[in-house]
């Protein structure tokens, strides 16, 4: 048998004695002498063993050890070193534009994402944006603070401006968006819906925008500026609360209160609404009613949930939904309360199909209209 090379190593009490760089120089040896060929091959069943002693503080002869195991400082600051250097020069050659876009993406994302339960196609593009009376580019209204993310997600940013503009957006037929006012109130805005509001909003005085179409409105709390909300000849005027505010044409407007308590008024008429009640703006007096909230909220959760609405009411709301006019070739069953559930990512065959099966009366799709027959 040939005899294996004999190296002189420094045993471990003395190793302990030595200076940092003698010690990096002895843990080079033993890795390169493991490396080598012809070492010899060690007992794993003895290193196990060692192991487990150090790891219970035990010596090899059984006797408690109080030696202590440290990681020489030096070691952890030339690794956090070299790990900083990593990172910085990852940032340092990650493209401006992505860095860009990937922090305007983080400033949303903690308050506002695409509704998972309507079509994301409905979630992009049919935005308008204008200033005054004037149209602006998605890049043009940058320069005035107001910046469109994917998903129809506008954020709005507080920019000093010397004169008093009115910001106007507008959601097309068959289109969602969501709304980042500079207060941190969030609006979701239904399909074909408007909203307006100063470029000054929230600016040291009243928070007040103007609503046509449906939105919900979870309003950042403020006791020093109140939040209005505007229709036709009435208001909601809230501090921080969520509420559904649906001033749609053709239909009475109604307010339906989620949280918080709101004050909805016209003229010397007004109504103050507590979590779960609605209001109707008609020809009667203001009066607090209780609400059907899923009847209410159905849309901004992607479905259609009717529960004694007439059948009038819910091809009106199809229609508006897919932006389809309707027309009513009878009047005979216009007022037929049903109770109708679907889910708004349907197709809208698929939708009138459903309805054709509980309806006296049929509805039908002739020229990209509804038609009630």
């Amino acid at each position: 048998m040939t005899e294996q090379p004999h190296h002189s190593i420094p045993s471990t009490s003395s190793a302990s004695q030595l200076s940092a760089e003698e010690q990096d120089a002895r843990l080079a040896f033993l890795v390169e002498r493991a490396l080598q060929d012809n070492a010899p091959v060690p007992d794993a069943g003895e290193a196990f063993l060692a192991f487990r002693r150090k790891v219970e503080g035990e010596s090899a002869d059984g006797t408690a050890s109080h030696r202590s195991f440290t990681v020489p400082i030096r070691v952890v600051v030339r690794t956090l070193v070299a790990v900083a250097a990593c990172v910085a020069v990852l940032f340092t050659l990650m493209p401006k534009d992505l860095l860009s876009s990937h922090q305007e993406a983080s400033q949303t994302v903690a308050t506002a994402h695409p509704m998972p339960a309507i079509d994301r196609a409905r979630q992009r593009g049919g935005l308008s944006l204008q200033v005054g009376n004037e149209k602006l580019s998605p890049a043009m209204a940058r320069s005035h603070g107001i910046v469109v993310l994917p998903d129809n997600i506008i954020r709005v940013d507080k920019v000093p401006t010397a004169a008093a503009e009115v910001f106007t957006i507008k959601v097309a037929e068959g289109k969602m968006a969501q709304l980042l006012l500079p207060d941190g109130t969030h609006v979701w805005l239904s399909v074909g819906s408007q909203i307006a509001f100063g470029s000054q909003f929230g600016a040291g005085s009243e928070r007040r925008v103007a609503l046509r179409g449906e939105a919900y409105f979870d309003v950042h709390h403020d006791a020093s500026s109140p939040f209005i909300v505007e229709g036709s000849g009435w208001q909601t005027t809230v501090l921080g609360t969520q509420f559904n505010v649906r001033n749609i044409d053709g239909s009475e407007p109604r307010v339906t209160l989620v949280k918080g308590r709101v004050r909805v008024s016209r003229g010397d008429d007004s109504v103050i609404l507590r979590p779960g009640q609605q209001t109707t703006v008609g020809n009667e007096r203001l009066q607090p009613q209780e609400a059907d909230m899923d009847v209410a909220l159905s849309w901004k959760e992607g479905r259609f949930y009717f529960d004694g609405q007439t059948l009038k009411e819910i091809v009106d709301e199809i229609g508006r939904w897919y932006g389809m006019p309707v027309t009513y070739r009878t009047e005979s069953h216009l007022n037929e309360q049903l109770h109708f559930n679907a889910e708004r990512t349907w197709t809208v065959s698929r939708v009138i199909d459903e309805l054709n099966l509980i309806s006296k009366a049929k509805v039908s799709v002739r020229d990209n209209r509804l038609c009630i027959e």
